[in-house]
């Protein structure tokens, strides 16, 4: 990504995190609906992108969830950004609240 990009993301993680402190939403309730709506997210794109890649997913074997290795590299890969944007979100938000900015 490019600088002009990262500024844009953190611009608008910035005014979206101002809104939600002057609103006063709670972090206990919006941190799982950030982590699961980038989660679900991520990994509706990465498996959409593999399947017109024409790489197999597996995700469940005879009933039971046993992912081969594309599946655990989305699994992986989504749980990862899905983390790391709630992480953002709570240090924007805890910093505009502490008055840091």
């Amino acid at each position: 990504m490019s600088i002009l990009e990262h500024l844009i993301y953190f611009v608008s993680l910035l005014m979206i995190s101002y809104l939600i402190v002057r609103a006063g939403w709670k972090l206990r309730y919006l941190a799982p609906l950030c982590f699961f709506g980038v989660f679900i997210l991520v990994w509706l794109s990465i498996s959409i992108g593999y399947s017109f890649d024409g790489r197999y997913i597996q995700f469940f074997s005879d009933g039971k969830f046993a992912p081969n290795s594309n599946a655990m590299d989305i699994l992986f890969a989504a749980s990862g950004l899905g983390g790391v944007a709630t992480f953002l979100l709570v240090l924007v938000v805890w910093a505009i609240r502490n008055d840091v900015f």
